[in-house]
C-alpha cells in the first residue's frame, strides 16, 4: 500500500514539475525578452523623476 502512495505522489509530482517547466519555462523566457525593450523607458523615467 505505501508503494503505491510512493509511486503515485512520484507521478503526481513529475507531471507537477512537467507543468511547472511548461508554464513557468516559457513566462520567464518572455520576461526575459521583455527586460531589455523595457530598461530604455524604466531609465527615462527614473531619469524624469531624477
Amino acid at each position: 500500500m505505501s508503494s503505491f502512495i510512493l509511486i503515485m505522489s512520484m507521478i503526481i509530482w513529475y507531471s507537477f514539475r512537467k507543468l511547472v517547466i511548461l508554464y513557468v519555462g516559457p513566462m520567464l523566457f518572455l520576461n526575459l525578452a521583455f527586460v531589455p525593450s523595457l530598461l530604455p523607458v524604466l531609465v527615462k523615467n527614473g531619469k524624469n523623476l531624477l
